[in-house]
């Protein structure tokens, strides 16, 4: 991870169901794997700010004052091929290698569009398992099958040996690989 520049950003945060607070916030986003800023004198509004998170709408947050676009940039190629990407993921069995990655997790949010038969995804990352799941459990325009499994482990060890050889097998297959330095490349097996 490398820091970011400040930035400056405007939250509509809901206090109760009728009041609406708007606050603004400056934060020096910096590298943190729990959240925690190192700066002394934002650590208050940073608090507020995690505490009140929960209210905002991430979605609409990032759209604004993020990638500063509505719609995915995807979103064109998908609507063109909407019935071969129905045709290729409904009933299918899809495993997801490093799939609470930001790859593997928009791969996900994208095929649960589809009705895939069961979906596994493998991370050494159990929090980020965890969140991933929470998004998808509560995101009522998702298809989460019956069928969801998330397994913390590497895809080199033996145990994911044993889950892939019992499972029999899948019908796709995604892992995305991100090298530091380099551009990111995925594999996708059908």
């Amino acid at each position: 991870m490398h820091n970011l520049p400040w930035q400056e950003a405007k939250l509509f945060i809901r206090n109760d169901d009728t009041n609406i607070e708007k606050v603004n916030i400056k934060l020096d986003l910096m590298e943190s794997a729990n959240g925690v800023v190192r700066k002394k004198e934002n650590l208050h509004l940073v608090q507020v700010f995690l505490l009140r998170m929960r209210m905002v709408n991430i979605e609409k947050f990032i759209n604004q004052y993020v990638t500063k676009r509505s719609e995915s940039m995807f979103a064109q190629d998908i609507n063109a091929n909407e019935e071969r990407l129905k045709e290729g993921i409904d009933g299918k069995n899809i495993l997801v290698i490093g799939g609470a990655g930001s790859i593997g997790s928009s791969f996900i949010k994208t095929i649960l569009h589809y009705t895939p038969k069961s979906l596994v995804v493998v991370d050494v990352n159990e929090n980020a398992l965890a969140e991933l799941t929470r998004d998808l459990r509560t995101d009522p325009n998702l298809k989460v099958p019956e069928d969801y499994v998330t397994y913390p482990m590497d895809y080199s060890s033996k145990v994911f040996e044993k889950m892939f050889r019992k499972r029999c097998g899948f019908d796709i297959v995604l892992l995305p690989l991100a090298r530091s330095g380099e551009a990111d490349d995925v594999v996708l097996i059908l």
